[in-house]
């Protein structure tokens, strides 16, 4: 919480700074934009022509806050493990982050924005078996997306957007799962060790993933250079997953599997134009 509210003091200094740039005397005034061999011209930009010309009333900085909701976060109990998750683990349980995510936009006309931000979606893994976790599988990645915006009104302005997301993915093992031990209270009544004493271990691989993005919301207009919106996204993701056996540094591939991530994701955020 701590780490959102640094963030959004720093966005508020950028957002200060850049929008008083072009009143800032004679000291910007005086400075010189480079010109290229190919494309000279006589005339030379002062950052108030470049401010006014390249970013006023184009681009954006905004925070944004969501929720996820996982397609899919129950399958059988197969004994035989084949309509399983992986192995044992039949169950994922999402785990949502409170921190806000940061988004960049540049408006190329009124009705067609591109838009950079970065988001993740994470579940941790339970078993039937046992009742147990192993630990969390993880997906995060930027997201690149095209707004098309239909205002209706000034203040009130629908948009939908097409974006593509190249994530990443990973699994964080729980110490007593990854390091051989039975349970996690075997585990802290041993003291926790960081290394396997039987030289055994357990290990998840997991594969990225790539998905297109459908979005859909809503904006308003709350002050001319403040905008708040709603959005509803869905991502597509799907991580192949494999489990070995780990004896000293032999490998043994004992299962194969897959984490179907894909989720509809349910976001609110504010955003700054410049």
């Amino acid at each position: 919480m701590h780490n959102g509210f640094r963030l959004g003091g720093r966005l508020l200094y950028l957002a200060l700074f850049l929008y008083i740039l072009p009143f800032t005397g004679d000291v910007f005034a005086e400075i010189v934009w480079p010109t290229f061999e190919w494309n000279r011209d006589e005339t030379l930009n002062t950052a108030e022509t470049v401010y006014r010309d390249v970013i006023e009333d184009r681009l954006e900085l905004g925070l944004r806050i969501s929720r996820f909701k996982m397609r899919t976060t129950r399958r059988p109990e197969d004994e035989n493990r084949e309509l399983t998750f992986l192995g044992y683990i039949n169950r994922l349980e999402p785990l949502q982050s409170s921190s806000p995510r940061i988004s960049i936009g540049y408006h190329i006309n009124r009705y067609l924005t591109v838009e950079f931000t970065h988001d993740e979606v994470a579940a941790r893994t339970w078993n039937f078996n046992n009742e147990l976790s192993d630990g969390v599988v993880r997906m995060s990645g930027p997201v690149f997306s095209v707004i098309t915006k239909y205002p209706i009104k000034e203040r009130f302005i629908p948009y939908a957007g097409f974006g593509y997301a190249p994530w990443k993915a990973r699994f964080d093992h729980d110490a007593w799962w990854t390091l051989g031990w039975s349970s996690p209270e075997h585990y802290e009544a041993a003291g926790s060790p960081a290394i396997s004493q039987s030289g055994r271990r357990r290990v998840i691989e997991v594969d990225d993933d790539s998905s297109m993005v459908i979005s859909g919301g809503l904006e308003v207009r709350a002050a001319r250079h403040l905008l708040i919106d709603v959005r509803v996204s869905l991502f597509s993701l799907s991580s192949d997953a494999r489990f070995y056996q780990v004896w000293n540094d032999a490998r043994d591939l004992s299962r194969t599997g897959n984490f179907n991530l894909s989720h509809t994701r349910y976001s609110m955020g504010m955003r700054m134009i410049f």
